[in-house]
């Protein structure tokens, strides 16, 4: 099975030096969009922990608690030395979602394998969730959202917590599976099981992401396996890479979450850094309120939905943006196509409708973000977009297994299988 390794924008995925680098981080770092635009490679969570010491105390304790890094000597002013060796955080995307977990920002990457195999630790739950609503001896389950929905006692005891590698993650699975129980509500005792059939499906069929490119005519029957809330924000095992990873090599690929970015001043910056750095761009859109705001800092926590049993969101649909496509070598060949023009003025025109008739503005948490207004309308405008034959030739679905000859493709195309890939890359 392959899958991808994400890490979020800024709180999910950032930089981990090895043992005995230097950082050239400056001890005053105010803002992380900045830096992360104009650094070399990704900071570590924890070199930014200034800026948010409250709501990264589980980070530090699940560091120190599980995987055996040193304390810092003022937890509330981090020392940039002690920081830069702490992992990078990532995730492995199980149920192959077309977009990331919302809570870590709109923006995804992709990172490359040649990076991180053999060289990350895996556990099979994200850890920072893990220590916010259990703890290291917990032997029940609690609620998340006001559904007693996981199972703390999967993972409670030492001769339990056990980790993995990218090579060697078989072992992790029965945590995985277990810890999130809220589908017992419709499978009962079996719901290991029901998890099981749900991800294996999400991880082998090559009908997911073809559905998203079906008429609309298509029986109801033929829709693809929509995702929980759970499965769809917090579908991975984390596998952080213990690794420097450097720009531009280190990342295949952005994605960007078209409800939150697309026709924005943000939209923009992240098409020009994209260009900058010569990564793929791909949209992703979430239809349903997927973002969620709560830490030990944050006040009236706004939580996702508590539908975590029942399907809600396809999550597999990506669209490569051809303004950046144009702009780097994984766009050689798409390029020329016939119908790459029309894609274009598609993306335009949409662009421009985002940019004027959709309401905009910044996050104000704890509301939703974006807002239920924009999101309704971001929603029509992604439906009327991905429809378009022109723009079904830049839909992608991630790497699968054998798909490609590298894994470091930034996908498959969903209608005829082709790999996108650099030149020097085979293109099978």
């Amino acid at each position: 099975m392959l899958a991808e390794l994400k890490g979020g924008e800024e709180r999910s995925s950032q930089k981990a030096l090895p043992e005995g680098s230097s950082s050239h981080v400056s001890q005053e770092v105010f803002c992380p969009a900045v830096v992360a635009l104009t650094s070399s490679d990704y900071f570590n969570t924890l070199s930014l922990i200034p800026l948010d010491v409250k709501n990264n105390i589980y980070t530090d304790a699940m560091e120190q608690h599980l995987f055996g890094y040193p304390p810092f000597a003022d937890p509330t002013c981090p020392d940039v030395p002690t920081a830069s060796q702490r992992p990078m955080y990532s995730a492995l995307n199980m149920y192959r979602a077309s977009g990331g977990n919302p809570q870590c920002g709109p923006i995804s990457a992709i990172l490359s394998r040649r990076y991180v195999n053999g060289s990350a630790v895996a556990a099979p739950i994200d850890t920072g969730l893990f220590a916010g609503f259990c703890s290291l001896d917990s032997k029940e389950a609690v609620e998340f959202n006001g559904v007693r929905c996981l199972r703390c006692e999967t993972w409670s005891s030492p001769a339990q917590r056990v980790l993995g590698t990218p090579a060697l993650l078989d072992h992790l699975l029965p945590a995985f599976l277990r810890f999130y129980n809220a589908t017992e509500a419709v499978a009962g005792d079996s719901y290991m099981e029901y998890n099981l059939a749900r991800l294996l499906i999400r991880l082998l069929s090559r009908k997911t992401y073809a559905h998203a490119l079906a008429p609309a005519s298509q029986p109801q029957s033929q829709d693809p396996l929509k995702l929980n809330t759970l499965e769809n924000i917090l579908g991975y095992m984390e596998v952080n890479p213990l690794v420097t990873i450097r720009y531009p090599d280190g990342v295949v690929m952005l994605v960007g979450l078209f409800e939150s970015l697309f026709g924005t001043d943000d939209g923009l910056r992240l098409r020009q850094w994209c260009v900058d750095r010569g990564w793929p761009l791909a949209w992703a859109h979430n239809p349903a309120i997927s973002s969620w705001n709560c830490g030990p800092a944050t006040e009236d926590c706004l939580m996702p939905s508590a539908n975590f049993s029942q399907g809600i969101q396809a999550a597999n649909l990506r669209l490569l943006d051809p303004v950046v496509l144009k702009a780097v070598p994984e766009g050689h060949n798409l390029t020329t196509e016939p119908s790459f023009a029309e894609s274009e003025r598609a993306f335009a025109s949409t662009w421009a409708l985002a940019m004027k008739g959709v309401p905009s503005g910044k996050p104000s948490p704890p509301r939703p973000w974006p807002p239920v207004a924009r999101l309704a309308q971001m929603s029509r405008l992604w439906s009327v977009l991905s429809e378009e034959p022109a723009v079904q030739q830049l839909a992608v679905e991630p790497v699968y297994f054998q798909a490609c000859s590298s894994s470091d493709c930034a996908g498959v195309r969903v209608l005829d299988r082709k790999c996108v890939c650099r030149p020097t890359e085979s293109v099978s």
